[in-house]
């Protein structure tokens, strides 16, 4: 079945934000940008982030290794705005994951959360926003989430219901 509504301009997002992040990241040089690719957090535990980005020289596996993934981000829906938030967030962080985002399409503006491995092996918020930003970690990228937003809302005036 194919996304409807929210969920549909959700997809897009994601999309959207696998072409934001290659577009900063060079292709085919120390990372790969991936989506929904596995990732090994424990020995028994691995999770499905909604995009992702790899060192190349760990990306030629399935589920890859935490510590070849510099950052991963998730992209919100209805169903999983406390595991992401709370549940993945706690996984990624043993994992010794450098960076997490969190892109939410369900809030009135898409907004974009960045997150830092502290010290203390807890994440700790570095900014959240719903304007153009541009983030200095893991490399410089501009993120323009007015027009995230415009598209979401078109997507939904758009979509068949």
């Amino acid at each position: 079945m194919r996304p409807r509504g929210r969920r549909a301009a959700v997809c897009q997002l994601r999309w959207r934000a696998q072409g934001e992040t290659a577009a900063g990241c060079p292709e085919y040089g120390d990372f790969v940008v991936n989506q929904e690719q596995a990732v090994l957090v424990s020995s028994s535990n691995e999770l499905k982030p909604g995009a992702l980005l790899i060192r190349t020289d760990g990306a030629n596996r399935s589920p890859v290794r935490a510590a070849d993934v510099p950052l991963v981000v998730e992209i919100i829906s209805r169903s999983s705005v406390v595991y992401d938030r709370k549940h993945k967030m706690k996984s990624y962080a043993v994992a010794g994951i450098p960076s997490y985002w969190i892109i939410d399409p369900l809030a009135d503006r898409v907004t974009f959360t960045q997150y830092l491995l502290g010290p203390d092996g807890n994440y700790h918020q570095q900014l959240q926003t719903d304007e153009l930003v541009t983030v200095h970690q893991p490399w410089e990228i501009t993120l323009d989430l007015p027009a995230w937003t415009r598209k979401r809302d078109w997507i939904e005036r758009n979509a068949r219901p």
